[in-house]
């Protein structure tokens, strides 16, 4: 089926200067464009996916570049084409073999980018921020409200219910039969606590419950702060964005491939930056 895509004509920024020596192999905006789609390869790589899956993925970037910046120079055009551009279209014995030639060469490019950001980990959108990482932290330390027999339990000294946690748990250690692993203390206190809690008089239970609503929410006003940290800058917000972009990619790849679904980004920033994205 043919690919069709329909751009607007702009000029790559004047301010890209080129490295001395060697001219590369692909201009500064194809380069980019081929590492963003690096999450799809990254995540078929994990799950050691068929050689099939990978060609099809390096084509699929590779038809996407061509019909972005035409067949005469894809790999080093400096404007995208303002007519549609179709990738299948018919075309005569020498065009043909050109295209092919052309289609070839795309391909090598694609392939040799994305291997050497995989094994490299070069370019910040490989490799997670520090920022990135701390947030991620910072979300995984979210407080969970505790259970109210655990408040209840230690809102004061209950030396009779540890007396019978000890009891109880001095009765489970002498069942073990040789070789079986020894359970753990808590896990006796656990049970003996949610036993005396749930005999506990009604005010007890609705003292124990206000406390812990006053303990979690305490916890995350905490938590709220320690995770809102506003960017110091536009500039800030943007490089922090560009930086996730990699990240958020293959977590939505990871849900989109477990719910047999399509996971869509779309972040707005500051000064009209947008970051988009969408993975079956």
């Amino acid at each position: 089926m043919p690919v069709y895509a329909k751009s607007s004509v702009y000029q790559l920024p004047a301010s890209v200067k080129r490295a001395r020596g060697r001219p590369p192999n692909v201009g500064a905006a194809q380069a980019q464009m081929i590492t963003e789609d690096m999450g799809d390869y990254r995540a078929l790589k994990a799950r050691n996916a068929p050689q099939g899956d990978i060609t099809a993925a390096i084509n699929a970037t590779a038809r996407n570049l061509i019909q972005r910046y035409g067949w005469d120079d894809p790999l080093h055009a400096r404007s995208i084409k303002d007519q549609e551009q179709s990738v299948d279209k018919a075309a005569d014995e020498d065009q043909q073999r050109q295209r092919d030639s052309t289609l070839k060469k795309v391909r090598e490019e694609v392939k040799k980018i994305w291997r050497r950001n995989l094994l490299s980990g070069a370019g910040t959108a490989a490799q997670p921020s520090t920022d990135i990482v701390d947030l991620i932290k910072i979300f995984a330390a979210k407080p969970r409200r505790q259970q109210d027999y655990k408040i209840w339990a230690k809102s004061k000294p209950r030396p009779k219910l540890e007396m019978e946690v000890d009891v109880q748990h001095a009765a489970k250690v002498r069942a073990i039969v040789p070789g079986a692993a020894t359970p753990p203390r808590i896990s006796t206190w656990n049970a003996v606590a949610s036993q005396w809690y749930k005999a506990a008089s009604p005010k007890d239970k609705k003292v124990a419950r206000k406390r812990a609503r006053r303990a979690h929410r305490k916890a995350m006003r905490e938590w709220e702060a320690s995770a809102s940290a506003m960017p110091n800058s536009p500039e800030e917000a943007i490089k922090f964005m560009e930086a996730s972009q990699t990240f958020l990619s293959d977590l939505m790849h990871f849900f989109a491939t477990r719910t047999s679904g399509i996971a869509v980004m779309f972040l707005s920033g500051p000064a009209g930056s947008s970051l988009m994205s969408a993975l079956p």
